[in-house]
Order: C-alpha cells, then sequence, then structure tokens
C-alpha cells in the first residue's frame, strides 16, 4: 500500500524546497498512523440550525467519521441506529410473513451520509428530496488558507485555517498530532484532522468529542449495508452530480407535492390522512395540506450547510 493514502494533503505546500523538511517529517507520521490504526473513528458533535431565524435554538447530534482502507462515511449515530432497527425488523417480518411487511421509520435530525474516497477525496453524498434517495457524486477541491494562530481545542494543539466553500465563509481548527487530511461532513484537504470547524455566523459547528480504533473483522458500517441488503427493504439511492442535484431541487421548490399529485391522479390510488383526531380522505384536502406543510418547510430551510447548492 502507497504511503500516499492520505497524505494527498501536501498539495497545498507550495514550494516543494522550503517546505521538504515538513513533507518528509509529516510523511513518517502519516505511515505511522496508517500502521497502527487503518481502520478508526472519530465522533463530532454537530450543532446547528437550517432556519437562520431560530439560532437561539440549535439543534445537537452526535456523528462518526469512520476511516477505512480506502474511504472514510460520515454519518449520525441516530440515523445509524434507525437504520439498523429498521433493517433489523424488516428481516425478522420476512422469516414470519414474507408477505406482511410493516416499519416505523422516524426522522432523525442528520439523515445525510457522505463517502469520500482516497486518494482523491472525492465525495458521494446520499440525501433526499421529497421521498427520492440520492447520491450526488462531487468532485472536492478546498481552496484553504493558513493562518499562524495556534490554539489547544479538546487537548489537540491546533492551527486555524479558513475558506469559502458554497456559499459559506469556514474557520477550521486542524492538529497536525493526527496527520489525516480528514474532517466532518465533505471537508477534508488540511494537513492533519480536523478537531473544530465552524460557519460566519456560528449556526453550523463541528467539534471532535473523542476517537477510538475500529475493528477491521466488524466494521459498523459495513454491517449496516450487509443488514440492508438482506432486508431487501431499501431503496437504491439514483446517481446523480451536483448541477442535476441542483435541477431536481428547484423543481421540488417550485412544486413540493408534485410526486404526491402523480400518485393520487393514478387509477384505484386512495389515501388516507389523519390530522388533530380529524382523518381527512379528499385527495385535494390532502394535497392542500401536504403543500401548506412542505412550503413552511422550506421556508424555514433558509441556513443549509452549503446553501450554492439549493440556487
Amino acid at each position: 500500500m502507497s504511503v500516499f493514502w492520505h497524505c494527498d494533503f501536501f498539495s497545498y505546500l507550495g514550494q516543494k524546497n522550503k517546505y521538504m523538511k515538513t513533507l518528509v517529517t509529516t510523511l513518517f507520521l502519516c505511515l505511522g498512523f496508517i500502521t497502527n490504526a487503518q481502520y478508526h473513528r472519530f465522533v463530532y458533535e454537530y450543532e446547528f440550525t437550517t432556519d437562520s431565524t431560530q439560532t437561539d435554538k440549535m439543534t445537537k447530534t452526535l456523528t462518526n467519521l469512520d476511516v477505512h482502507k480506502n474511504h472514510s462515511v460520515f454519518y449520525s449515530q441516530d440515523a445509524y441506529q434507525r437504520d439498523s432497527l429498521a433493517a433489523e425488523s424488516v428481516i425478522k417480518q420476512r422469516k414470519i410473513s414474507p408477505g406482511n411487511i410493516s416499519i416505523s421509520y422516524e426522522e432523525v435530525k442528520f439523515p445525510e451520509v457522505v463517502t469520500k474516497q482516497y486518494p482523491n477525496y472525492n465525495t458521494q453524498w446520499q440525501t433526499v428530496i421529497e421521498s427520492e434517495a440520492l447520491l450526488v457524486e462531487e468532485p472536492q477541491k478546498f481552496s484553504w488558507k493558513l493562518h499562524p494562530e495556534t490554539e489547544v481545542i479538546e487537548g489537540y494543539k491546533c492551527q486555524k485555517a479558513t475558506m469559502n466553500h458554497q456559499g459559506k465563509e469556514w474557520t477550521a481548527w486542524f492538529t497536525n498530532e493526527i496527520p489525516l487530511p480528514e474532517g466532518p461532513y465533505k471537508f477534508s484537504g488540511l494537513s492533519g484532522l480536523i478537531v473544530k470547524m465552524h460557519d460566519a455566523q456560528n449556526t453550523h459547528r463541528f467539534t471532535l468529542k473523542g476517537n477510538e480504533k475500529l475493528d477491521d473483522k466488524n466494521l459498523p458500517w459495513e454491517k449496516l449495508l450487509k443488514l440492508k441488503e438482506e432486508a431487501r427493504f431499501f431503496i437504491k439511492p439514483l446517481k446523480i452530480n451536483r448541477q442535476q442535484f441542483k435541477k431536481l431541487y428547484k423543481e421540488y421548490a417550485n412544486d413540493p407535492v408534485k410526486q404526491l399529485k402523480q400518485e393520487l391522479a393514478m387509477p384505484n390510488y386512495s389515501m388516507t390522512l389523519k390530522v388533530d383526531e380529524k382523518t381527512i380522505t379528499d385527495n385535494n384536502e390532502i394535497i392542500r395540506y401536504y403543500e401548506k406543510t412542505e412550503r413552511e418547510k422550506l421556508a424555514k430551510f433558509n441556513n443549509p450547510l452549503e446553501p450554492n447548492l439549493y440556487k
């Protein structure tokens, strides 16, 4: 295995001769980390609000960055638990009554999944528009600006870096004590792990809270993928690129219940909706209810992690 598995962060160093000593030192550090911990988990606390008018009401969730040999996976612990329980439930039901499957699928705070492929760190971002599961494939290039400021954060000596990405100004604090060019969500490209990161408005914040080695014989994410495959219940996401995502989202924002309208227009298709002890069976009333609900959600979704993706 090449020692450059996790070391493509050297591209930002500039003049080769000037930084050769730093480069060689970091190579040895990186090689040592790879040898001793090919499979590692970094736990981040993610605090955020997607409504800029509610900055005093931040949502908080724990997320995992699982570093594997050839890729990493970033996901929320709540979503992992939900999907695991759902898959296990479906598997049990199939054994008892194959033709009668029911499932409780609760909404989680951060349902998205980001996979980074090494060594180029291109991402695969799993998300949903309406009820359509999507896998957005994106090349990533971050233009980090390094600053001389240092600070001890969560026990690590960190250096400051900033950049503009998808319509937000970001500040990151990274540590060369963990020489991985990794970070939460889609972020990467510094000479060490990102320990803390926030946008200029401080409405999206990631903070490293812990780390542990993973058993390469029992990787949690691989276990979940096998469960989903066995359950044969989860929809395979549609692969698209960034521009296609923007187009789909714009269509959804213009008509957030388009899919529901199409379904209710099908012959012999009926739906019953219960709202506050009231039962609704009229299709037009159902459409009006969901359209109002979805437009209210859209109005409050004015501070996404990557604003430019939704324009």
